[in-house]
This record gives structure tokens, sequence and C-alpha cells, in this order.
């Protein structure tokens, strides 16, 4: 029994992954994904993020975090948005990730909620991509995300074969839309017109970057509301969901609100 015990002791000892991912080390300040898998960042991993740069007070928006590397076989992410680029504790605003498909799950809701992977997740042509939604504070304000990723070989072990690096804190501007003329345009400006509801509808091309688009239908109801990139004047998605009639479509960046008219047949 005690050459039992003996050989047992002699073992080493395996540190093994957490698949559900780890919370509290986002901040550049922190150790980072440092303590298991290696000490320091590595130049092999690439972390970026997708979304506006400039909402509204209360605004829900739609945000991507993109994690790179050219061998790598799954990736893991940690995600908060804070008052500082290096502020280690408390959150601002609500984290939320779709119910299922999105790979991710909200930690340590309230003050102190993050965003980690629910498993790891498998990369695809050198990269993987998270999905989540940001609902700003009613406060305006300057705040950061922060963010950590690691991409690892998959096998469980927790190591530095292993490679991480932070993403470079991210500042969103939450302020009150001031100074936007509001424009109405004729239905020149969009095209096709009239459309099917397969077809992509363009509008006049000085309206690019993020915008808000809200679809009107005839009875004045708001039947679509959402946060788009749009490049020059190209939405990015058809409206699958819109039933044949007559819609106001609404735009508003930072530069104007216009409002078109266009019928779907």
């Amino acid at each position: 029994m005690k050459a039992v015990l003996a050989f047992l002791l002699l073992l080493p000892i395996v540190a093994m992954a957490d698949p559900n991912g780890k919370a509290g080390f986002t901040s550049k300040t922190t150790s980072g994904c440092g303590s298991c898998h290696g000490g320091n960042a590595g130049a092999a991993v690439t972390v970026t993020l997708d979304g506006p740069r400039t909402i509204k007070p209360g605004q829900k928006v739609d945000y991507s975090v993109i994690v790179g590397h050219a061998t790598a076989r799954s990736a893991g992410v940690s995600i908060t948005v804070r008052n500082t680029a290096t502020a280690t504790t408390g959150a601002v605003g609500t984290l939320s990730v779709a119910s299922s498909g999105s790979g991710l799950r909200v930690r340590t809701p309230g003050s102190g909620q993050e965003i980690t992977q629910s498993a790891p997740k498998s990369m695809a042509g050198g990269k993987t991509t998270f999905a989540f939604s940001w609902t700003a504070p009613s406060t305006p304000g300057t705040y950061y995300v922060q963010a950590v990723a690691n991409a690892v070989n998959g096998d469980g072990r927790e190591s530095d074969a292993d490679d991480w690096t932070f993403l470079e804190p991210v500042e969103i501007k939450v302020e009150q839309a001031t100074g936007v003329d509001e424009v109405t345009e004729p239905t020149a400006l969009v095209y096709p017109n009239p459309l099917t509801s397969e077809q992509i509808l363009h509008i006049d091309g000085d309206v690019t970057g993020p915008t808000n688009v809200q679809v009107i239908g005839a009875t004045g109801a708001v039947v679509i509301r959402e946060e788009m990139n749009i490049e020059h004047g190209t939405l990015p998605r058809p409206f699958a969901e819109l039933p044949r009639g007559t819609y106001m479509i609404v735009t508003t960046n930072a530069l104007a609100t216009r409002r078109r008219m266009f019928v779907v047949y």
C-alpha cells in the first residue's frame, strides 16, 4: 500500500484547462491567461472587436469578438465593459448573449458582469467569432470594451503550447444625439423600388457606417428596428420578413435622419 501511495505521489501533476472560461482577467493590468497558459501574451493570436463605436444611452447594440490563429483548433474568450481601459472590477451597461449557438455565457451578473465561453469554440479558416450584445447605460460617457482570448490546441491541458492575448481596449462613446439634421428624401433615392422581399434595398450612398434602421408599416407600427452597418448605401440584408405593402424606412446616423418610402411586391 505504501509503495502504491509513493508511486502516486511521484506522478506528474497536470493542470487541466477550464473549458467553461474564467472571469476576472480581461484587464491588461492582470495576468490574463498567463497564469495557466504561459507567462506572456503571444503574437500568434489576434483579437479584434467588430461593432459601432458611438451609440446612444440605453441603446442595445450587437458586437463580435473575432479571435484569429493560424493553427489553433479552438478558442475561448472573456469580455466585459468598464469605466476605464485598465479597470479590474465593475462593469457598466448590460451584456447579453443569444439563448443558443453563441458559444458564450454571462458570468457574475450585476456590477461585475462578464462574458466567457460556455465551451471552447472551434476555429474555421484560422478564426472564430463570438457574438454578443451590449445595452449602453443611461448615463452618457466613454466606456471601454476589455477582452482576453485564448487560442488552444485542444489537448485539454493548460500549457505554453496554447497562445493568448488581450484585446487592446476599445473606446465606446455613449452620447445623446445632437445637431442631427432630419431630411426627407424623395423615393428616387431608394432602389429597386418596388422590390421583392428577397432583394437588397439600396439608399443614397452617403449613408454609411453604423446606422439605426427602422421600417414602419402602413399602420404606423415599427416592424423592423435594427442597428446595421451600411456600406455606401447598401443594406446588409434583405427584408425577407416583410409582406407585400408600402413602408417607410427611417435611417439615423451621426449626420442625419432620413425618411424614404418603398414598396414590397
